[in-house]
């Protein structure tokens, strides 16, 4: 028997360090981990949302204010 000459797998590029820190903050949004707002934090979440602007772009930042014991 013959070997067989597989293709080459594209994979798709890496994501930029924007995009990380985008879904990042993203998916703490969706648990619930993280609020945007001034205040006491809701229990159970531990980062605070900070939005900025940037010229004509708006930029989403979290910060960590608390740990959490689970």
């Amino acid at each position: 028997m013959t070997a067989r000459a597989r293709k080459p797998v594209a994979l798709p590029p890496p994501p930029t360090p924007e995009e990380e820190a985008a879904a990042y903050a993203a998916s703490l949004e969706r648990a619930g981990k993280a609020v945007a707002g001034k205040g006491r934090l809701p229990p159970g979440a531990t980062h605070r949302i900070v939005v900025t602007s940037t010229g004509a772009k708006c930029v989403k930042r979290v910060k960590r204010k608390r740990y959490t014991a689970v």
